[in-house]
């Protein structure tokens, strides 16, 4: 009969690296219960270890409870609430288990045990080390996350985009008669006489306009969900620099305010001829106020050769050119 306090501890209890390090030692199989401090271990399978460790293990068979919380080489566990399970020998993980399965906790004990006493090879880790069933969960959570991410932006987009139309739609329905030009950043203050010059015979009237610095949100804004965005290379030369908006009132009568400013934006490009006069013997060619910019456009075919076609885009200022690609 067993002395009083003599009877055998059938688990041991771990909370520093030092009672860690010294429990890896142990010859055998040793079944690490990890938990939380926040959590508990899981005595309800630890009665069913006893009876293994009574039953099939005996002095093979080593079973711990470990706080990760203060074990540094678990620290990937502390804070979760899953029960989990390490197989160790030798000092190498040899299996991991996750939950509360107890039938498969038993048959895996069984299994590592047996080849453990058979002095089979097994694939080993590192303590510290992520196991295959570790790294499919963190990719499984990654991809969780990435999922909902992308939900979260395009529900951010879709609300964006209603309150963009919201208030467009606000705008069209209270100025159905006003267009809005935005000239620059080579269109400044002293231009704007100029600019007036070619809107009188079109009958369209400058009710307001501003001198404003416009900023990359700003951009963001005038691109998002466009279908003809502004191209990089021209956003990066406006920023930061003053351009002219103008609100120009349109007579309904002569049409809608996108095909009026249409006329207008041709009537800023095109040169004129001055006849003689008392002053001039001979016509005088002017130049337009706003320079057009020839600029080659690739477009690329399928199964084909790229087609290169020339266009003219509007450059801003009086007399000045830039070459394009």
């Amino acid at each position: 009969m067993a002395k009083k306090g003599g009877v055998q501890q059938l688990q041991a209890d771990i909370s520093t690296d030092e009672e860690f390090d010294k429990f890896l030692l142990r010859s055998g199989l040793l079944v690490l219960d990890i938990y939380s401090e926040w959590c508990g271990p899981c005595l309800g399978m630890v009665g069913s270890l006893r009876k293994i460790k009574l039953e099939l293990g005996g002095d093979n068979l080593q079973l711990a409870i470990c706080k990760a919380g203060s074990i540094s080489y678990l620290e990937r566990f502390n804070k979760k609430s899953e029960p989990t399970w390490m197989f160790v020998t030798n000092g190498k993980a040899i299996n991991i288990m996750f939950g509360t399965d107890v039938p498969k906790l038993v048959a895996i004990i069984t299994k590592m045990l047996r080849s453990t006493m058979a002095k089979e090879v097994h694939q080993c880790y590192e303590i510290t080390e992520l196991q295959p069933i570790e790294l499919e969960q963190q990719e499984v959570t990654k991809k969780a996350l990435r999922l909902a991410e992308n939900i979260e932006l395009e529900e951010c987009k879709r609300k964006r985009l209603e309150h963009l139309k919201s208030v467009t739609d606000c705008i069209m329905q209270n100025l159905p008669d006003i267009g809005i030009t935005v000239f620059g950043p080579q269109v400044n203050r002293e231009m704007f006489k100029k600019l007036s010059e070619p809107a009188d015979p079109l009958k369209i009237q400058c009710k307001d306009r501003k001198v404003f610095p416009i900023t990359p949100s700003d951009f963001t804004t005038v691109n998002f969900a466009a279908e003809n965005p502004l191209a990089s290379d021209v956003i990066e030369h406006l920023y930061d620099k003053e351009l002219l908006m103008c609100f120009w009132k349109v007579d309904e009568a002569l049409g809608s305010p996108p095909n009026i400013l249409r006329q207008y934006a041709h009537e800023l490009t095109k040169e004129t001829i001055k006849p003689p006069d008392e002053f001039n013997e001979e016509e005088i060619t002017v130049p337009p106020i706003i320079v057009p910019l020839e600029i080659n456009v690739q477009i690329k075919r399928k199964g084909g050769r790229n087609i290169t076609r020339r266009r003219s885009q509007c450059q801003y200022g009086r007399g000045q050119r830039r070459g394009g690609n």
